[in-house]
């Protein structure tokens, strides 16, 4: 706790400007206001009578982050890295004929930075994640077919070991956070496509993440007020 205080401290003093004081701030940000969320939608482009099947899990994780901010912008340096578990959830299923059940199941994701990222003008700041990698390790898609038992629809775990990796994207430019250092939220919305092989059938899987991450003690901007106030004073009589 004491540690991510005077990380905060750092962090707040720069936002506001209070002089001789640094401003870089290891962080993890998590979940403490409630889980994210990962959806999925898959279309089977030589199967257009099915439809689609979608549907989303909550997310639970930490990123970990080295921000540094000034009065006008912040900056998240190279390096930031999270990793995230998906709860098990159902999706709404294709249409008849084609409408079994499919669950998504292990389902586990990484967000990282290979460069760092940056954000200008006020508070909260918009912080573009472009050139960010996502990776997803594991999780599988499996479907109920009558009475034939359980059926693995797809599998990234088999993807990655076929292909030498995790299947991995690079978020394109564009791709805009919300970072607020007085209330520490960092809110990170992302979209993903690809086409994989099933059975050597293309299908098209398109993933919807949202991330309202946040330091996760509570009351800990109001502390902080409590002592900039105490700072801002103390610098004042220096001067």
């Amino acid at each position: 706790m004491k540690t991510r205080v005077r990380a905060l401290v750092a962090l707040f003093v720069g936002t506001f400007g209070i002089s001789g004081l640094a401003a870089a701030a290891p962080l993890d940000f998590s979940f403490p206001n409630g889980p994210g969320s990962f959806g999925v939608t898959i279309v089977v482009p030589s199967l257009p009578a099915a439809g689609t099947s979608s549907g989303s899990g909550p997310v639970s994780g930490t990123l970990s982050a080295d921000v540094t901010a000034t009065p006008g912008s912040i900056d998240v340096a190279a390096g930031a890295q999270g990793s995230f578990q998906v709860a098990d959830f159902a999706l709404v299923p294709f249409a008849p004929p084609f409408d079994f059940p499919i669950v998504m199941e292990g389902l586990t994701f990484e967000l990282s930075a290979p460069a760092g990222a940056s954000g200008s003008g006020s508070s909260p700041f918009a912080v573009d994640l472009g050139g960010w990698s996502v990776a997803i390790p594991t999780g599988e898609l499996h479907d109920q077919r009558g009475s034939g038992g359980l059926y693995t629809f797809f599998d990234f775990g088999a993807y990655n070991t076929a292909y030498g990796g995790a299947l991995e994207f690079l978020l394109p430019a564009g791709t805009v956070s919300t970072l607020d250092p007085v209330s520490g939220l960092w809110t990170i919305p992302f979209t993903l496509e690809t086409t994989v092989l099933v059975g050597g059938i293309g299908v098209e899987l398109a993933f919807d993440v949202n991330l309202p991450l946040a330091v996760p003690e509570p009351g800990t901007a109001l502390l902080l007020a409590i002592g900039l106030a105490s700072l801002a004073g103390a610098a004042r009589r220096r001067g």
